[in-house]
């Protein structure tokens, strides 16, 4: 997954300090205990993560996911009660 900008037709590659994935992790444990009270493992964290993220194809080449990083939907959206799969 990545939080670069990117145009769709030519994907600039980059390395990442991943800064904003640890910061859009932090969020999403404090937002889910803050409404729920539950305390998430980082496992449930990093799927909720993959599973908000915007899917770009063209970023195949540069993001082992494909997916680049979309914080709003990830603080803004339930984190499931059961997550089925493992990683």
């Amino acid at each position: 997954m990545t939080t670069g900008r990117y145009v769709a037709r030519t994907p600039i590659c980059r390395a990442m300090s991943g800064t904003s994935a640890t910061l859009a992790a932090a969020l999403v444990i404090a937002v889910e205990e803050h409404r729920t009270g539950r305390r998430l493992k980082s496992k449930h964290v990093i799927r909720h993560l993959l599973r908000t993220a915007d899917v770009v194809p063209e970023l195949g080449t540069c993001s082992k996911s494909g997916a680049r990083l979309n914080m709003h939907r990830a603080v803004h959206s339930p984190v499931p009660s059961v997550i089925k799969g493992g990683l």
